[in-house]
């Protein structure tokens, strides 16, 4: 009789399920993974580059599953440049560095009827990301330059927005070339040290560049140098043209700066008077010389 009633006992366990208690346990066990992973999914997410190392340029912090009316930020040399949504409809925040150095930023957010918090620290390099977009300033890699003109070409840049600060160095022209570039052409005064600060607008801002030259005494001369002994070449650059005209009456005019002795690079020289000298009717150069070579292009008279 014992026997049996233990036998008895043995299988209402079994059909009651206590024989077997640790299928209970698993079965709570998945349930609660799978809510785990459930609330893993909707969790706040920050997508970022992992580089604490960041440019000058803009980068972008996307927020997933945070209310954006919960979100506000705590800069420290660094600044919210835009705000979009991407086309999952993930929240996407640009943002740029004021300056190099470090740099920190703390987005407040509120999650599951808390604020929570999200920190990011950086060192913000000092040289300026390159694209196709950015401001250009092309130069020869010389900082000693000769007295002769020499062009510093600027591509993404508004022309409304430069201006110059020049030291010992003055503007001589502006183009454009083939691509549309703008071109400076510059020159100095005088050997010596010559400073340019060019500024300009770009990304809502100004900026500036810098160039630092020591001006070299000698004069540039090409290897093919033009015969300087032409009627009319008062420049000496093998060709009579109005360019001569303006140097003899800047020369009559002012020849302090412009003449012979003046102090200007390209006042008139020794040979250049020789040249203009072309009215044999009156002694010395006058302004008969520069009104006889307009005639002359003229096609009025020869020389």
């Amino acid at each position: 009789m014992k026997i049996r009633r233990i036998i008895a006992a043995v299988m209402a366990l079994v059909l009651v399920g206590g024989a077997y208690p640790s299928n209970a346990v698993n079965t709570r066990n998945i349930g609660k993974v799978y809510a785990a992973e459930a609330a893993e999914e909707n969790s706040p997410k920050f997508l970022i580059e992992k580089d604490e190392f960041k440019r000058l340029e803009p980068f972008s912090i996307k927020v997933k599953n945070v209310d954006p009316a919960t979100i506000s930020f705590v800069e420290g040399n660094i600044e919210e440049v835009s705000k979009s949504s991407d086309e999952d409809g993930n929240l996407v925040f640009t943002f740029k560095a004021r300056k190099s150095g470090e740099a920190h930023l703390i987005i407040n957010y509120g999650f599951d009827g808390e604020t929570r918090e999200q920190r990011y620290n950086f060192n913000i390099l000092e040289e300026t990301y390159e694209d196709e977009n950015s401001p250009k300033f092309l130069i020869e890699k010389d900082e000693f330059k000769r007295l002769e003109p020499f062009s510093i070409k600027v591509k993404n840049v508004d022309p409304a927005t430069i201006s110059f600060v020049e030291e010992n160095i003055e503007e001589v022209s502006k183009s454009s070339d083939e691509d549309g570039n703008l071109v400076f052409t510059f020159k100095a005064r005088k050997s010596g040290e010559a400073h340019l600060i060019i500024n300009y607008g770009f990304d809502g801002e100004t900026r500036e560049q810098r160039y630092n030259f020591n001006i070299l005494d000698e004069e540039y001369t090409e290897e093919n140098t033009q015969d300087t002994n032409v009627k009319g070449d008062a420049n000496c650059d093998g060709s009579v043209d109005m360019s001569d005209v303006v140097l003899i009456m800047q020369a009559l005019a002012n020849p302090n700066k412009y003449g012979v002795n003046g102090t200007e690079k390209f006042h008139i020289t020794q040979q250049g008077m020789k040249n203009s000298d072309v009215d044999t009717t009156v002694k010395g150069v006058t302004v008969s010389d520069a009104l006889k070579i307009q005639r002359y292009l003229l096609g009025a008279v020869e020389l």
